[in-house]
């Protein structure tokens, strides 16, 4: 058959080793979107569409299609799932991650400073002793890495009653309510 692409051939050329009903039963079988979309092309690329009639019937770029069919052909059917991109490397070593494990169990006040919570100033504190620089989705991404989570503590109006007041507000109200009741 015809190619637009010399690397990429069509319909019953294109991935000679695999079937069109497996190509399909992966498709079926598939839970992730983009993967199952890539399934569906090169479904219709073993039909003989051309990459141009696909990225048309599809609503997705000649470019994308393109791409999606070369890989698979120079990779094989493993080429329909993207390589997974690791990041950048720690910038504390273990030892570092341990000792912060235990700064953050332990609280502020028992690292030397004067805030009842953890908060962003407070990692200023924490760049200065690990000699390390984090943006706050770094500091977030950290704390999930290593058991914890960022959690921020209730606002409370500073002019609001005290617990105390609050409870003996809760019974006036309630003694109130059941002698109206009775009335």
């Amino acid at each position: 058959m015809k190619t637009e692409d010399c690397s990429i051939p069509i319909g019953t050329d294109f991935l000679p080793g695999t079937s069109r009903q497996y190509l399909i039963q992966c498709q079926k079988n598939e839970k992730k979107a983009k993967v199952k979309m890539r399934l569906l092309v090169y479904i219709m690329h073993k039909d003989g569409k051309t990459m141009h009639n696909i990225g048309r019937d599809l609503n997705t770029l000649y470019s994308t299609v393109r791409c999606w069919l070369k890989r698979v052909t120079e990779k094989g059917i493993r080429g329909r799932y993207d390589k997974k991109i690791l990041g950048a490397p720690s910038k504390l070593d273990d030892q570092q991650i341990k000792q912060l494990k235990r700064d953050l169990k332990a609280g502020p006040q028992a690292c030397g400073l004067d805030h009842g919570v953890w908060t962003t100033r407070n990692n200023k504190a924490q760049k200065k002793r690990f000699n390390a620089t984090y943006v706050p989705t770094g500091i977030y991404n950290l704390l999930k890495c290593i058991g914890f989570s960022w959690q921020a503590p209730r606002p409370m109006n500073p002019k609001s009653a005290s617990k105390k007041e609050q409870k003996e507000f809760k019974k006036k109200v309630s003694v109130q309510v059941f002698a109206f009741d009775r009335a």
